[in-house]
C-alpha cells in the first residue's frame, strides 16, 4: 500500500512529517544514540581534497548556497563547487568531490527514512494498545471487537 493512500485511509497511522518527530528520540535506545558521523573522513581523501565538516550559515551565505540546499551535506556542497570553479576546464579533477556529495545527500535521505519508518512502527504500536471504540447513536460507547 503506498503513504499517500494509507495516510488516506487511515490518518492516524501515519506520521505527520510537518509537525516533526512525536516520540521521543532516545527511545527504544538505553545507552543513547549514535550521532551522526560526517562524511569528511574518507580514506580515498589526498591532503589536496580539503574542506570543513562543519559549516556556519554566513558561510553558506557566502558560498551562495540558496535555503534548500543548506542542509547536512552543505560542506560537500561548497568543496565541489569551488573545485568546479577552480578548474571550470577540467572538471574530471572534481568527480571524486562529486561522488562524496552524492553519497552524502543519499546517506541523509536514508537516515530520514528509517526515522520516519522508526515513527510509524512506534506509532502504530501505540495505536495497537489503545483500545479502539465505535459510537451507537444513542451515546454509547462500546468496544469495537477484531
Amino acid at each position: 500500500m503506498g503513504h499517500v493512500y494509507s495516510t488516506y485511509r487511515d490518518p492516524k497511522s501515519m506520521p505527520d512529517i510537518v509537525k516533526g518527530p512525536m516520540f521521543d528520540q532516545l527511545q527504544g535506545f538505553p545507552n543513547g544514540r549514535k550521532k551522526r558521523v560526517s562524511v569528511v573522513g574518507y580514506p580515498f581523501f589526498s591532503s589536496r581534497l580539503h574542506f570543513f565538516a562543519q559549516v556556519t550559515e554566513e558561510e553558506m551565505i557566502a558560498a551562495g548556497l540558496k535555503p534548500h540546499e543548506r542542509d547536512y551535506c552543505a560542506h560537500t556542497l561548497i568543496a565541489f563547487r569551488k573545485c568546479r570553479a577552480e578548474n571550470f576546464f577540467s572538471v574530471i579533477t572534481c568527480a571524486k568531490l562529486k561522488h562524496i556529495n552524492l553519497h552524502c545527500h543519499e546517506s541523509d535521505r536514508l537516515l530520514r527514512r528509517k526515522e520516519y519508518e522508526r515513527e510509524r512502527r512506534l506509532l502504530a504500536k501505540q495505536n495497537e494498545t489503545q483500545p479502539k471504540f465505535v459510537g451507537i447513536g444513542d451515546g454509547i460507547m462500546t468496544r469495537k471487537h477484531g
